[in-house]
């Protein structure tokens, strides 16, 4: 009974054998299968975190450069780099544009005229065109994507502010021409008056190479540049842009900016860059410091300028004859506006100068201003001798004795005296009036309104006025 008992063991031993080696290798597949998964898991980790990584990296580059472009000056920021984008040049642009399209290109080029119009800028745009690997449409040079565009301002990135001896330094050393077929290597020379005699002779002998183009830019008169390298470049004159190019540029930027600016505030901008557009912008930069909305405030006290509207109201009332009122504007305008007495007088000369061309003929004085008025106020100020406050109020009490003095009092009764046909009563009518002429100028205590009525004026009608 024992031995069947232990023999019964011993046959039963072989399937918990087996039945354990089962459950030891499920076990150990459980296990296995565990650990893939941490490691899945974990690879998945370090997979989500290097895409976490990589994404904040892309943001901070994306932060970076936003920021690097807010931080830019907007004569920077908005730097045309087409030729449509360039502002009141169109003789220029289309000539420039024609010459790269023909690919008929001078090896020497001169860019002169006023500062802020547009030379460098335009040198910049022509140096691309030259290298662009466009051919979709020649219109469109440059793309400022290709090879091409990107070499061209890589070399004037190497060259911006430099000297002409590091110029020709960097021309030793490159082999970007040699290397790339068709390349031209654009060299812009600012300031190109300056040069020495000896650059004006290294740049005589570079002008041959057919892979090389030299734009000169100077904003004095050509004269001042030597006659054997003027009589051989092309030359553009960059002329003073109007003030409505200059407008328009300036709304495209605020708007893009998402700035407000008040019209008169955009006006005084505009007269103050006198035709150059770097200056408007930099004026827009200093202003756009103050906040995102501009008002006409702040811009008189920034830029100096009293509105033409306000100026417009001072000489009405100055001819109407309100002295006492005159003074006092013409000194709060002044202080308001922190603007010096020269300055003062130079901007009403401007503004007369411009009613007496007719470009102010939509004004609400125009018949209260007539030419015969503007014409003595405009002596006036001309022959201020000093640029005071003194003198500015000297100036306006000749103005304004002169309207009141040649006002009739109400309570007179008038006979009017005039040349009849007989020509005897005739000449001695001229001759009566003509001394009475000289007798009431001789009255007249203003010296410079003395002059301007001795040379200027005419008694044509005398009126004698006989009191109560």
């Amino acid at each position: 009974m024992t031995s069947t008992l232990a023999s019964q063991k011993t046959i039963a031993d072989p399937d918990k054998s087996r039945l354990k080696s089962q459950s030891s290798a499920s076990n150990r597949l459980r296990t296995t299968t565990q650990r893939r998964r941490a490691t899945v898991n974990l690879r998945g980790g370090k997979m989500k975190a290097k895409q976490k990584q990589q994404a904040n990296a892309n943001a901070n580059a994306n932060a970076n450069a936003n920021e690097s472009t807010s931080s830019l000056l907007i004569s920077n920021k908005y730097q045309p780099r087409k030729f449509e984008e360039i502002v009141g040049q169109n003789i220029v642009v289309k000539t420039l544009s024609n010459a790269v399209n023909k690919k008929k290109i001078a090896p020497l080029y001169l860019f002169h005229g006023p500062n802020g119009t547009g030379k460098t800028s335009t040198a910049r745009v022509f140096s691309m065109a030259l290298n662009c690997e466009s051919t979709y449409n020649d219109n469109t040079k440059p793309c400022c994507n290709c090879k091409g565009c990107s070499r061209s301002l890589y070399m004037m990135e190497l060259c911006s502010g430099s000297g002409f001896e590091k110029i020709k330094t960097l021309l030793q050393n490159t082999s970007l021409a040699q290397t790339v077929s068709g390349f031209k290597v654009v060299l812009i020379i600012e300031e190109c008056h300056l040069l020495t005699l000896e650059a004006w002779d290294e740049v005589m002998s570079l002008s041959d190479a057919s892979n090389l183009v030299f734009v000169l830019i100077t904003h004095v008169d050509v004269s001042a540049i030597t006659a054997n390298i003027s009589s051989r470049c092309h030359k553009f004159y960059f002329k003073k842009l109007n003030d409505d190019d200059i407008a328009e540029r300036l709304s495209r930027i605020i708007a893009s900016e998402g700035m407000v600016i008040e019209n008169e505030a955009l006006k005084l901008i505009v007269s103050k860059s006198q035709g150059s557009l770097r200056d408007a912008e930099n004026i827009l930069d200093q202003l756009a410091l103050l906040g995102p909305t501009i008002n006409t405030s702040a811009a008189k006290q920034l830029v100096g300028l009293i509105p033409q509207s306000e100026l417009l109201d001072l000489l009405a009332m100055a001819v109407s004859g309100d002295t006492i009122n005159t003074i006092k504007n013409a000194k709060k305008l002044m202080n308001e506006c922190a603007v010096e007495p020269a300055s003062f007088v130079s901007q009403l000369t401007n503004l007369i100068t411009e009613l007496l061309s007719g470009d102010l003929s939509s004004s609400p004085h125009t018949n209260l201003l007539s030419k015969t008025r503007l014409c003595y106020i405009l002596k006036l100020l001309v022959d201020t001798e000093s640029s005071s406050t003194t003198n500015i109020i000297e100036a306006f009490l000749d103005i304004t004795s002169v309207k009141a003095s040649s006002m009739p009092h109400s309570s007179s009764s008038f006979r009017e005296i005039t040349p009849t046909h007989d020509s005897d009563a005739k000449r001695g009518s001229l001759s009566d009036m003509e001394q009475l002429w000289k007798d009431v100028l001789k009255g007249i205590q203003s010296s410079h309104t003395q002059k301007f009525l001795h040379h200027q004026a005419k008694l044509a009608l005398l009126s004698i006025t006989k009191s109560n």
